[in-house]
């Protein structure tokens, strides 16, 4: 192995410097009691490696609610759900930051996207989102996402999260493509008229964006978005008939841009979200969070529209849930995401998560120290 080593003082300066800028936003949200994720484009931190990085477990580093992990036991719910509804990822063991939706920040409570440079920072607050949960219709728990399809699963996820059949997807018009091919690249260009105001994205499916180029007008992307992965690339907020151009280089053969190219539409989404939002899981205490993930109350009012409880976080069998001190059982809703179906009415709820085989572990585990200490007793005794 020949990775180089980097300066011990330089990491601790800068490792100081960033914490104490995430923190500041962290507790700006623990002092209301609030539950939002962040997106960290640590500049200075990364270029303190002499290899590439991607930061995936740079939320646990610095200690804020992050969304990607690298990790070999990533909870496979993890991974399909985000995977599938836009956000990078190379393998099943690792989801990057990158690729988000205004819709899948409202789904995900990613309010802020915080850009820290050398010198200058940048911390950018979306609206509409989302805490930790927020009470949907009974049709999220059939809800299925289909691979590769992300514009398609979003567009069902806000149906199932309304129970109506809107669309919130309108793809552009297409005016003219082309495709050029040169002695080391081929180069892929779009010109298209948006049909609806809004955000509009691009996503490739099956390709790895390594060495691929994006230029919205002429324009070039970060280099971020050219990972190792394929995510959502955002194309712009463009309104309704605006022109646009979309330019790809690539260093290997990709599918039409222009068939892999949509837009939300930003008035229809925002009053979805408006209703959504008014039906919130309440947390009794956001810090408790912090402490332990694993263990946290709070109050959900359910009505005959909304009876199903959407959590933010991956579903597994060691959840367990009370409501109004009785024990309720945990769904997978929205194809991977912890639900509970509530009575209508206002509710106490207490999520409690146990880590399965936990106790059996400990009792074989015992009951093994017990035999090792008999046998030892015997040994000593027989001689």
């Amino acid at each position: 192995m020949r990775a180089p080593f980097g300066n011990q003082q330089s990491f601790e300066r800068t490792y100081a410097k960033s914490e104490r800028l995430v923190g500041k936003v962290e507790s700006k949200e623990r002092a209301h009691h609030r539950f939002y994720r962040m997106l960290v484009i640590n500049q200075p931190f990364r270029q303190l490696f002499k290899v590439p990085y991607s930061g995936y477990n740079d939320s646990f580093i610095f200690q804020n609610h992050g969304l990607s992990s690298y990790s070999s036991t990533l909870n496979s719910h993890t991974h399909h759900v985000l995977a599938n509804l836009g956000f990078s990822s190379r393998n099943i063991r690792r989801i990057d930051m990158f690729g988000s939706t205004r819709i899948t920040q409202h789904l995900l409570g990613l309010k802020y996207v915080y850009y820290i440079g050398a010198h200058e920072h940048l911390l950018m607050t979306q609206k509409n989102v989302a805490g930790l949960g927020f009470m949907t219709s009974s049709r999220m728990q059939h809800l299925k996402f289909i691979k590769d399809q992300p514009f398609r699963n979003q567009n069902r996820l806000v149906q199932a999260e309304m129970g109506n059949s809107e669309q919130y997807f309108e793809r552009p018009t297409i005016v003219k493509t082309s495709q050029q091919t040169f002695r080391d690249f081929y180069q892929y260009q779009v010109e298209l008229r948006a049909r609806t105001t809004g955000p509009h994205y691009l996503y490739l499916p099956k390709v790895r964006l390594h060495g691929v180029k994006f230029y919205i007008n002429g324009r070039k992307l970060s280099s971020l978005y050219s990972g190792l992965g394929t995510e959502m690339i955002p194309v712009g907020n463009l309104q309704r008939n605006q022109a646009t151009t979309i330019t790809v280089k690539s260093t290997k053969k990709l599918p039409d841009p222009a068939s892999h190219v949509d837009g939300i539409n930003a008035a229809k989404f925002d009053r979805a979200a408006n209703t959504l939002n008014r039906h919130q899981l309440k947390l009794q205490d956001n810090n408790q969070l912090d402490w332990h993930g694993g263990h946290f109350r709070g109050k959900a009012r359910a009505t005959n529209q909304k009876r199903i409880l959407l959590m933010s976080m991956p579903y597994d069998k060691g959840w367990q849930v009370k409501v109004d001190g009785r024990n309720r059982p945990v769904k997978k809703v929205a194809s991977g995401l912890v639900g509970v179906e509530l009575p209508v009415g206002t509710h106490r709820l207490a999520f409690n998560y146990h880590i399965r085989g936990l106790l059996t572990g400990a009792i074989f585990s015992l009951v093994g120290l017990l035999l090792l200490i008999g046998t030892v007793v015997l040994k000593r005794t027989g001689d």
